[in-house]
């Protein structure tokens, strides 16, 4: 057993290096500490596990310093759920209360330390605040522990983003660099409408030389148990004279050439195969081309079998007689948008008014990652509202802030009732400021025509329209519900569950009906803060006293029934306290960098410098909120219940249904916001059901 957890004095000082002089030498290849051992998370990783197929099947390293070393340490599967929902995160202190050794039996001299156990996590102590750049703190690396800059679990090649998986992410992914000077020899190309003859024959075909129109997302298909080294996948549309045809980069390729195939570039392609088209996946909308599009077969390039390869040609060499189409472009101002159909594709360019912060929303092993952004273009009174998913461009997305200008291409529209907005597609590219030289689009109409608007507008005044943050959902629900009986409710009961299943700034809705049992009204700011124990998960599912959501509460109105069962009924939930992040606010230029730090998701490296900053909270437009208290239908006391109802006035007797947004906003904090509640007169059903 080792001694307490504070070993500063001992030794060299450094309490990892003592904890694991102990751990190499026990008798057992597993170490419980007699007290915590408190150390700073300064970086996670997340890989797919080698391990054990499951339905969380993602593995973590979690690298931590004691102040005078650090370590990567992998975490035990059992402790991921503290990753997944936020509370272990870079930046935070950690106490560790058991470890052990780890040693890969498959490879020669190789082991690592594995956390095993946690006993909680803290904010940092103070010891660690004079920290200033982490990369200085030397790697502790001794004997048989194995220092990797890549996964400790060696089958795995590559980390992948910790909360997404369609972004480039770590060292292997090959940066953008300017393409060099090339000699290339077009005496002997073929076009892409003569590859179908190629495809029926079996002679290789000869090179292309083509334009990138389009580039996808990142798709990653990695699974547990699957041997592929990088399974990864890109597609591209790419043209020349004789038409577009999809390009699609497999595996190995991906890393080495993503950031390098950009939309505008000239490629020069060989030993690539032709393959049928794979028809079930989206495609960009392309009509200010005449030209043919051919969609039954597709390139392929691949590392082997035959190794592709891929030249990219510099822009001042690439020639006119080539003849290779411009990329096309389909700009539309605000004020068009309203006219267009619905899921037509357009590109659009604005100025940022508005930015969300980022969330998560759950798709089939995996999450998608989106943000909302309001943008003008001075053709309408109402901007752009549009909704952003990552585009596998982090350094853009991570960066859009207001007063930006803003360049979305292959949105599609979206007409819900009286609501219009526009929703990136797989195929959508995002450009701000400091982006946007030399690219393709600097020439359309539009954009000259904004530009020349941007000129008469006033800085000081399109900041005091600016702000971020906050709970934001969009398209507001219709003023009636018509479609209840297709849309599943949420028992109260089941909230919990709901609830609980919850995993970082994961954004979810749901339906629960019920009975009004209370109403409050707090003011905001609140006088007095809440103590932190009560913004906890357990808290915000079942409240026994709704005063408890919030300081000094106004009770506008009150069930007659609820005093008499709120501490027998076993069904209720509340929409309780308001959390400072529910609340936008307004922003500053000299908080940039710390506003960003917020809204983004939590980052896999620890900054200490924006850790340590904080800004002014200045609320937009925020005076207070309503907290509301639903019965379940279901819900029982021993109370005479259901025969009190029967007596209250007509609006206790109610049934309602709430449409409430649900999202974890890390460290135990769950918003719950109740967008729209239904009477019974505004829920349309068929005839006969109730």
């Amino acid at each position: 057993m080792a001694g307490p957890s504070d070993r500063s004095d001992s030794g060299s000082g450094s309490a990892l290096q003592a904890v694991f002089e102990q751990l190499r030498s026990a008798h057992t290849l597993s170490l419980t500490l007699t007290g915590p051992l408190c150390l700073a998370v300064i970086a996670l990783d997340r890989y797919l596990s080698a391990q054990h197929p499951a339905a969380e099947s993602y593995s973590y390293d979690l690298t931590v310093t004691d102040g005078r070393w650090r370590i990567k340490c992998q975490l035990a599967e059992s402790l991921s759920r503290w990753v997944r929902t936020g509370s272990l995160r870079c930046g935070a202190g950690v106490l560790v209360s058991q470890l052990s050794m780890v040693h890969d039996e498959t490879r020669l001299s190789h082991s690592y330390i594995r956390i095993d156990s946690i006993h909680s996590v803290v904010e940092l102590p103070e010891r660690f605040l004079s920290i200033q750049d982490v990369g200085s703190i030397p790697e502790w690396c001794q004997d048989h522990v194995t220092r990797s800059d890549g996964p400790l679990q060696l089958s795995r090649k590559y980390y992948l983003p910790l909360w997404i998986n369609d972004d480039p992410y770590g060292s292997v992914w090959v940066p953008y660099s300017p393409p060099p000077d090339v000699v290339i020899d077009v005496s002997r190309i073929t076009l892409l409408a003569d590859l179908e003859a190629f495809f029926h024959s079996s002679r290789r075909p000869l090179p292309l030389l083509v334009r990138i129109l389009h580039r996808s997302r990142i798709r990653y298909y990695g699974k547990t148990g699957q041997n592929i080294d990088f399974p990864f996948q890109v597609y591209c549309e790419v043209a020349d004279q004789s038409g577009v045809m999809s390009m699609v980069v497999w595996n190995d390729l991906c890393p080495e050439w993503f950031n390098r195939l950009t939309v505008g570039s000239v490629l020069y392609l060989q030993q690539y195969s032709l393959k049928h088209s794979y028809q079930n996946r989206s495609r960009p909308h392309i009509r200010t081309l005449s030209l043919m599009t051919f969609h039954s077969i597709e390139i392929s390039l691949n590392p082997r079998s035959p190794a592709s390869v891929v030249t990219v040609i510099p822009p001042k060499s690439v020639q006119p007689q080539w003849d290779l189409p411009d990329v096309p472009y389909n700009f539309a101002t605000r004020s068009e948008v309203d006219s267009m159909n619905n899921n037509q594709a357009c590109d659009i360019i604005g100025l940022v008014t508005y930015v969300g912060r980022v969330e998560r929303i759950r798709r089939p092993e995996k999450f998608w990652a989106y943000r909302w952004v309001h943008a003008v273009d001075g053709t309408a009174d109402s901007p752009f509202i549009l909704e952003i998913f990552s585009s596998s461009q982090p350094e853009i997305f991570n960066n859009i802030c207001p007063m930006t200008y803003l360049v979305c291409t292959q949105m599609r529209v979206c007409k819900t009732g009286c609501s219009v907005y526009l929703t990136s597609s797989t195929e959508t590219q995002l450009f701000i400021t400091g982006c946007h030289k030399k690219q393709p689009y600097v020439n359309e109409p539009k954009v000259k025509a904004f530009i020349q608007w941007t000129k008469t507008l006033k800085d000081s005044v399109m900041l005091r329209r600016t702000s971020v943050g906050g709970h934001y959902c969009y398209p507001p629900a219709p003023p009636t519900n018509s479609n209840m009986t297709n849309e599943p409710i949420t028992a109260v009961a089941d909230l919990k569950g709901e609830l609980q299943s919850l995993q970082y700034r994961e954004h979810r809705r749901v339906a629960v009906q019920g009975y009004v049992a209370a109403v409050q009204y707090h003011t905001w700011p609140p006088q007095t803060e809440t103590p932190h124990s009560e913004q906890q998960i357990d808290h915000t599912l079942q409240v026994p006293d709704v005063q408890q959501a919030a300081s000094h509460p106004t009770v506008l109105w009150e069930s007659g029934v609820w005093p008499l069962v709120k501490q027998q009924v076993t069904d209720h939930f509340c929409c309780g306290r308001l959390d400072q992040e529910s609340i936008p606010e307004k922003f500053h230029f000299d908080d940039r960098e710390v506003l960003l730090h917020h809204l983004n998701l939590s980052p896999a490296r620890w900054t200490p410098d924006l850790t340590s900053q904080t800004h002014t909270h200045t609320p937009v437009a925020c005076t207070g909120y309503f907290t509301l208290t639903i019965l379940g239908k279901s819900s029982t006391c021993s109370s005479p219940y259901w025969s009190l109802m029967c007596s209250a006035p007509q609006l206790e007797s109610e049934r309602v249904m709430c449409i409430v947004d649900l999202c974890l906003l890390g460290e135990r904090r769950v918003e719950m916001i109740c967008s729209r509640l239904y009477r019974t007169a505004d829920i349309c059903q068929p005839d006969g059901t109730q």
